[in-house]
């Protein structure tokens, strides 16, 4: 046993009641086994229990894990650590797999007045199978370290219409520069933030105001972000070869593209009248800056609640969007006329970043609405009418004490093999094998 292991107070079956109890057997020091009892309720395990005479200090529980024959896969396979007599519980799901065993980790703070930590190692809700735990460790680490960012979102001048592309990169350039000045190290711009707002003339289309991704105008944000230290996300018009896209675009601030994301949900009918085709995907990426997680949605993805989703369940703490508006924000609707409703814009971006636990930093065409929305649902920073450039600071380390009571049960708790549905299994079905 290492030196700086914490020693194991003493291990047990533990179950909510007989009936559901599964089968355990082995100790920590070989493998722990916990098998299924028959029953569909089956939910049990082994409970470890370790000291709490580290107050103040960090630990790190880790435990291998396998599994067979269980009804939702790793769904029924689950570890949970509470520190007896302070009500602080929380899941333990984080996990690295080696193609056989799958090491899952958890960092934890001993607090003041804790008697014991208690750890869960279980199966649950398969009538079938069997878990295998081995190796639980408890380890003193390192507190983590602060990974501090300014986050911004910025609208394009109002009161400057432009007439070509290259106008508006000018305007985009010039709001970029103002944002670096005030130490902003992550912006977001509005949506097709290089085409928009330009006046149509006779033969104009989308493609014909679309750049390439790289190109030209992104090598020219790209080397302001490189002279300034600042990384920038917008929304423009790709070209790509026939197919025209909504793309956003992250350049970090080294000039590079980090990121680019095609959107998925076009607003219907208009982008796809001026054909424009959809993404598949919802990638994300690390800028250089705190090696923030991000991803991005685009106007419309904000209307399906699976973009932000989806961005969220591939680690993304921080969700860029440029957006020009959202029909769920007003309040009637007319062909040439609509009433904004700022407090439900609002809503929407709160709800948004609470249920998926991340920063969402959004940009409005319009200006007003632009802003900044914390995994606790706090506005952060918002345009109210007088601020085109909004900026929040925040410490992606302390997301879990922000949002204690959101943080990890978010994911946690959801059931995906039950999601069907939402893969498309309630779709029609036909037959395609017509000639």
């Amino acid at each position: 046993m290492s030196k700086m292991e914490v020693n194991l107070l003493g291990f047990e079956p533990w179950a909510p009641r007989e009936q559901i109890a599964p089968i355990c057997s082995g100790s920590p020091s070989t493998t722990l086994r916990v098998a299924s009892n028959g029953s569909a309720g089956c939910y049990g395990g082994w409970e470890l229990r370790y000291p709490a005479d580290r107050e103040g200090e960090y630990l790190q529980f880790q435990v291998k894990v396998r599994w067979k024959n269980l009804k939702y896969g790793i769904g029924s396979v689950t570890a949970e650590s509470n520190w007896q007599g302070v009500n602080d519980w929380d899941p333990i799901y984080t996990g690295v797999s080696d193609g056989e065993w799958v090491t899952l980790s958890q960092v934890v703070k001993c607090p003041v007045d804790a008697e014991c930590l208690r750890v869960k190692l279980m199966l649950r809700w398969s009538d079938t199978g069997m878990v295998e735990w081995k190796e639980p460790l408890l380890l003193p680490t390192e507190a983590p370290k602060p990974r501090r960012i300014r986050l911004g979102a910025a609208s394009l001048p109002q009161d400057q219409i432009p007439q070509s592309v290259e106008d508006n990169l000018q305007q985009v350039l010039t709001v970029c520069r103002q944002a670096a000045a005030q130490h902003i190290q992550l912006l977001c711009l509005p949506e097709n933030a290089l085409s928009s707002r330009i006046p149509r003339k006779d033969g104009d289309d989308a493609y014909s105001h679309a750049v390439t991704v790289p190109g030209p105008e992104l090598a020219a944000i790209g080397a302001l972000a490189r002279s300034t230290g600042m990384a920038v996300c917008m929304s423009v018009k790709e070209r790509n070869e026939e197919l025209l896209h909504n793309t956003a675009v992250l350049i970090d601030k080294d000039g590079g593209i980090a990121l680019k994301y095609r959107k998925v949900h076009l607003a219907p009918p208009a982008e796809a009248w001026r054909g424009i085709t959809p993404g598949d995907s919802f990638p994300i990426g690390r800028i250089q800056t705190a090696q923030a997680r991000v991803g991005m949605n685009i106007c419309m993805d904000s209307s399906v609640e699976e973009s932000a989703r989806c961005v969220a369940r591939n680690g993304a703490e921080i969700i860029l969007m440029p957006i020009a508006g959202d029909y769920r924000a007003t309040l009637y609707w007319e062909p040439v006329s609509h009433v904004f409703d700022l407090r439900r814009w609002e809503i929407i971006h709160q709800v948004r970043a609470m249920d998926n636990q991340v920063y969402m930093v959004v940009s409005r065409n319009y200006g007003v609405g632009t802003g900044i929305f914390a995994p606790d649902g706090v506005t952060l920073a918002m345009d109210r009418g007088a601020d085109r450039i909004v900026y929040a600071d925040v410490d992606l380390s302390d997301l879990k004490r922000v949002a204690a009571t959101f943080k990890d049960k978010t994911w946690y708790t959801r059931r995906e093999q039950t999601y069907g549905v939402l893969a498309g299994q309630a779709a029609l079905t036909v037959r395609e094998d017509w000639e």
